[in-house]
């Protein structure tokens, strides 16, 4: 028989305590604190409809609505035999579990809106990135890898995360010596909808696309600004800026990737600010 594992308990019963003891651990530390990995069968469960559990992997994403409810109980069944679910079954049968205090804060942050969202898409699949406020300067980030991994962890939004938002666009070798490509064009957005990685139609000049990401990020001007981000074999980029029903497509480098950062997060602190500000007013 194999050696059951030590399943962190759940501190408390109320999932907003889970999240004030996780903030504290976070503030305690000046690194990123990780929570959770879950798994898409893990977050179909937990959670109260598919909307909620997205994104998912490509395999989970495939499946039926029956084929999910049986793959979810599955792996809930070998979590709980395997020791990592603390779990009780009563008298008459019927069992309970309870999750380690740090999966059931991630689960309680991951109903933030997103303040920052990039989805990577390429031959073996989907990755995304997202950035969640928390409270304060820390944030959650939740990566998803085209399997359906989703790691969760409280982070700032500092140099090392600025390091790990550029390398979610998975740039190749080389990258950083890359010419941008000479490409100013502007296309509709049902031809860009259209468009998928090789294409050769009106859109020729994205042929070369490995990869392809979007980037939706909050605060920016009076809304959501979306950048599609096309990276090219040797590490160039060609940017998409989403204006209405139009983008308009310019050359770029991983320079251009690193300056999205660097412009958004000062947006980013200014508007959380400014929420405090409100929010102290209103208190006095």
């Amino acid at each position: 028989m194999s050696e059951q594992r030590e399943t962190p308990e759940a501190l408390f019963d109320d999932p907003a305590e889970s999240v004030e003891h996780a903030i504290g651990l976070a503030l305690e530390s000046e690194q990123a604190l990780p929570l959770a990995v879950i798994t898409d069968e893990e977050l179909y469960a937990y959670c109260n409809s598919p909307e909620e559990a997205a994104p998912e992997g490509a395999y989970f994403r495939t499946l039926s609505k029956e084929q999910r409810q049986v793959a979810s109980v599955t792996a809930m069944r070998v979590l709980a035999a395997q020791g990592w679910l603390g779990n009780e079954v009563d008298e008459d049968g019927t069992g309970t579990f309870e999750l380690p205090t740090t999966t059931v804060a991630a689960l309680e942050m991951r109903k933030l809106s997103p303040q920052l969202s990039l989805q990577i898409r390429g031959h073996i699949g989907e990755a995304w990135y997202v950035l969640r406020h928390v409270r304060d300067d820390l944030f959650l980030r939740e990566t998803v890898t085209p399997h359906g991994f989703h790691a969760h962890t409280l982070v700032r939004l500092d140099a090392a995360e600025r390091d790990v938002f550029v390398a979610q666009h998975q740039l190749p070798a080389g990258s950083d010596g890359a010419a941008p490509p000479h490409v100013d064009r502007t296309v509709s957005l049902p031809q860009v909808e259209g468009a998928s990685i090789g294409t050769t139609s009106t859109m020729s000049f994205l042929e070369d696309t490995i990869l392809i990401g979007t980037l939706v990020r909050v605060p920016e001007g009076d809304g959501p600004t979306t950048t599609i981000i096309n990276i090219q074999p040797d590490g160039a980029v060609i940017l998409g800026d989403l204006n209405g029903e139009s983008v308009r497509y310019r050359g770029g480098t991983v320079g251009d990737v690193e300056e999205i950062w660097d412009s958004w997060v000062p947006r980013m602190h200014a508007t959380l600010r400014e929420v405090d500000g409100e929010a102290a007013d209103a208190r006095v």
